[in-house]
Parts: C-alpha cells; structure tokens; sequence
C-alpha cells in the first residue's frame, strides 16, 4: 500500500505543474525514488533508513547489485549490519517491496533481483545530480523549496526505521508550508489541509467478498488562511 510507481507520471507532472522557475525540489521520503526520477532541475533526496541511503550512494559511485538472490543470502542479511546489499536484498527480492517481508517467489520462476536491477538503471539514468542523504524529515530545515512528502500512510505497517510520529509529521508540514511549497501523498488528513489532486490508482485493492475495487491516491497541501 503506498506504492507509487504506476502513478508515478501523474503525480511528477502536479508537482512539476506548482513549481516555480528553477525551485530546489526535495523528498524527504525518497524511498525507491519513483517520483524524484521523473522530476527535473535541482533536487535533494532524504530518507530516515540507512540502508537505502547507502545503496542510493553506492548505485551512484558504480556499484552493481547480483543478478541473482538465494533464499539463503536472503535471510543472512536480515539481522546484518545496514549496506547497500541489505537494502536491495531487503526491499527488491522481498514479497510485495516490503523490507525483508519474506523471499519473494513467484510461480512463473521470475528472477526479482534481475528485475529490480532494471528498475534501478533506468531511474539511475534520470538521477545524475541528485544528492540522497540519510535525515529523518524533523530534521531539515528546506525555504523556498517545492517539498513532496509521501510518508509512511496511517494505519499502515510501512516505516522499517521505528515508529513513525504521525502528529510531529503533521505538525512539522504545517510549519514547513509558510516558506515552502509542499505536497503530500496520503490517504487522510487532518482539516486544515485539503486535497488538491485525486489519482486512480491502476491496481485495486480486493475486498472480503472478491470485488476488485480501484485504489485512489490522494494530494494535501495545507489550506492557508
């Protein structure tokens, strides 16, 4: 849940749309960097989870994941120490991109590390210039900036770095936003914030009796005033 690669465009081309001439874009949640590969200009990526930030350096200096990850390699790093490897074994070769939520299978023999590899070189292409560094996002202090913010989703098991403070995220969004631009993914908000974009998602989500019903994303940005 969460996942933005198939809406992806849409949501590049909102941001694109609100931003103003030459605006240093930030993520302070870049996660597989979906977004953040598709916008243009100055851009800054932060993400509260080491290993994700040391894979994003190391992708950029060169290095080169395996083609191939054994069940065994698999559950070796899920208790090691953060490196790039733990961050593309964990999210890449894991059932759904959920970090180390079990060796991912598939019934068709499909190679995930291959596939991910893929993924990663064709966003890798887009992301010359971009600076990714490990910040939890109550730390940064952005002015002036167009802010995308797709934090873990309420009611979600999605932050692998601790628990995630929903009301300091809010909180924090509020005072970003006398300065900044700022936008974000979620499924609710509280009332002073109001949707500005609504997404259909191309995967549904399936209920308990079997009906595929189609999943909608949404965009916040604070309601001034």
């Amino acid at each position: 849940m969460g996942g933005k690669a198939k809406i992806a465009p849409q949501i590049a081309s909102y941001l694109e749309s609100v931003r103003q001439v030459d605006q240093l874009y930030i993520e302070p949640f870049v996660g597989a960097a979906n977004i953040i590969a598709r916008m243009s200009g100055r851009r800054a990526a932060y993400d509260a989870h080491p290993d994700l930030i040391l894979m994003w350096n190391a992708l950029q200096q060169g290095w080169r994941p395996p083609s191939e990850v054994s069940p065994e390699l698999h559950a070796s790093l899920r208790r090691a120490e953060p490196s790039a490897l733990r961050a593309f074994v964990g999210f890449g070769c894991s059932f759904g991109g959920k970090f180390f939520g079990g060796y991912a299978r598939s019934a068709k023999e499909r190679n995930f590390a291959a596939s991910a590899i893929r993924s990663l070189d064709r966003k890798l292409a887009t992301l010359d210039g971009v600076t990714f560094e490990r910040c939890y996002f109550q730390e940064l202090k952005p002015s002036g900036a167009l802010v995308y913010c797709d934090p873990p989703y309420a009611g979600t098991a999605g932050f692998s770095v601790g628990r995630f403070d929903h009301v300091l995220f809010w909180e924090v969004i509020r005072q970003w936003s006398a300065t900044n631009t700022v936008i974000i993914s979620e499924c609710q908000a509280p009332d002073d914030f109001e949707i500005v974009k609504e997404i259909i998602a191309p995967c549904g989500l399936r209920s308990a009796d079997g009906t595929l019903k189609p999943r909608v994303e949404y965009l916040f940005r604070h309601r001034r005033g």
